[in-house]
């Protein structure tokens, strides 16, 4: 069988989105190769395909079976393609996999009659069933983790339990040599699976609906022998983890990440790589041994400075832990990004100020990597959060997402007016991406300093009830003089940059 796994074009313009491995995939096709399937990847967002195009590659390649690993931000994409496909008189096997049509699997093969199944969860195995079955002329539907439409219904087969971590093959690296070129995140996922329950995340759902509950993480070996892999045969120098947390759960979780530390120490890989962690697991002794092992950058879930909103979170950590996470990194050298979440649909003004308070401190510590923070909660399909929200009767069904109102209508009014005049800065943040890092992150710390003085003035002005139209196109007037500051050191920039080139 002719195997094709397509990651579609992503429809969310996230400015963080940054070029990597879509390494999902990536295992599904070490399964079957290791089985002996012929199987292409075609990463139609790491490639920039449009619609057309990725459709043309699926019905030029003429294969039995075609996969899409579907994320929420994906399913429109996959729609658009997947009508191309049926005027292309497309003849194959066509299935979704991933978070998104695992957690809405009903309504996706509803909605998508031209999608023949569904694999639920960790999908290596149940992927590799399925194939085989397909090639055999065997029934199908009958399957673990597979689900499909029997007469006007849909069958959902419980996912059998997913081997051990340690046991899959390492991913394939056919995307890597393009993230290369491109200066993009060598990818290694260190473990699967969550062992707390944030209400915004559906990592949790997801690991039940794969048969498997809470964190499973590789072993230091394993993990040191990818790593040795990655440098020797592609002369990877820079590793992000995808995690959602590096370190695991309790005593054990720190002793692994240790030896971790070690394994990458005695086999002398000389590489940095990124990790995600939770704030209450930033441990000074723990952050200076991976440090020394490579550690560069730290991603860590702030997610708000009022407590309030971290228990709506489901976070179980204090503000106390994210001032302490984020002195402790600034202690140790180390950069960090911190992830932010600030609004949310019953936020008010004075938690705004308190998290805004915070924001101005952190983006001046020299090891505070990350200046835009100002995101709404977006409500994942599957969440806890959307089950919660729900039951407040506040949700807004739109298609295949949920949104919501604000509870406080000069909320509403302090984003649609901070949104307007700080949109000014988007073309910018586009402009700086090639830069070397250091320049970029000299524009960064300037344009992110620009942006929270803004959102502090436009908060004061509402606070007092001076927001009028004068007042208004007053603030923005200043806010642009201001950036034109920034503008013409970039250009001071770009022309010695020009200069020099020539």
């Amino acid at each position: 069988m002719n195997i094709a796994l397509i990651v579609p074009p992503y429809a969310d313009n996230d400015l963080e989105m940054a070029c990597k491995e879509s390494i999902g995939i990536c295992y599904l096709a070490a399964v079957l190769r290791d089985n002996d399937f012929e199987v292409t990847l075609i990463d139609a967002d790491l490639l920039g395909l449009t619609f057309h195009a990725t459709a043309e590659r699926i019905l030029h390649g003429k294969y039995d079976l075609v996969g899409f690993s579907v994320l929420e931000g994906t399913i429109e994409s996959v729609e658009a393609i997947l009508q191309l496909l049926v005027d292309g008189g497309l003849e194959s096997h066509v299935l979704l996999g991933g978070y998104f049509p695992t957690m809405l699997v009903e309504e996706v093969l509803k909605k998508l009659p031209r999608v023949d199944s569904v694999v639920l969860g960790e999908a290596e195995y149940s992927l590799l069933s399925l194939v085989i079955a397909l090639r055999d002329g065997r029934d199908w539907r009958h399957l673990p983790g597979v689900a499909s439409r029997i007469a006007d219904g849909v069958t959902i087969n419980p996912c059998d339990t997913p081997c051990a971590v340690d046991d899959l093959p390492f991913p394939e690296r056919d995307l890597l040599p393009e993230v290369l070129r491109r200066g993009g995140v060598t990818g290694v996922v260190g473990s699967r699976g969550c062992f707390e329950g944030c209400s915004f995340c559906c990592m949790n759902r997801f690991s039940q609906l794969s048969g498997v509950v809470g964190w499973r993480g590789r072993s230091p070996v394993s993990i040191g022998d990818e790593l040795e892999q990655l440098v020797e045969q592609w002369g990877v120098r820079a590793v992000s983890f995808y995690d959602g947390n590096f370190i695991g759960p309790g005593e054990q979780g720190v002793e692994r990440a240790h030896a971790i530390a070690d394994e990458i120490i005695k086999r002398n890989l000389d590489l940095h790589f990124a990790i995600s962690t939770r704030a209450d697991q930033v441990e000074r002794e723990l952050f200076l041994h991976l440090k020394n092992a490579g550690l560069s950058e730290v991603f860590i879930g702030l997610e708000s400075m009022t407590q309030r909103i971290l228990d709506l979170y489901n976070k179980h950590t204090r503000v106390e832990d994210n001032i302490k996470a984020v002195e402790t990194l600034e202690e140790c050298k180390i950069y960090f990004r911190a992830g932010f979440i600030l609004y949310e649909p019953h936020i008010t003004l004075s938690e705004i100020r308190e998290n805004i308070e915070f924001l101005a401190k952190m983006v001046d510590m020299h090891y505070c990597n990350k200046f835009f923070f100002f995101k709404a909660l977006r409500v994942y399909r599957g969440s806890l959060m959307e089950g919660k929200l729900a039951r407040q009767g506040i949700l807004i069904e739109n298609n295949w997402h949920v949104a919501y109102n604000w509870k406080h209508a000069e909320v509403g009014e302090y984003i649609r007016v901070t949104g307007q005049i700080c949109s000014q800065i988007i073309n910018i943040v586009q402009q700086i991406q090639p830069f070397e890092a250091d320049i970029k992150r000299y524009f960064e710390t300037l344009l992110g300093k620009w942006n929270i003085q803004v959102h502090s003035a436009v908060l004061l002005m509402i606070e007092h009830g001076a927001i009028s139209q004068n007042s208004y196109m007053d603030l923005s007037v200043k806010a642009a003089d201001e950036l034109k500051t920034i503008r013409k050191k970039l250009q001071r920039y770009t022309s010695i940059q020009s200069r020099d080139v020539n």
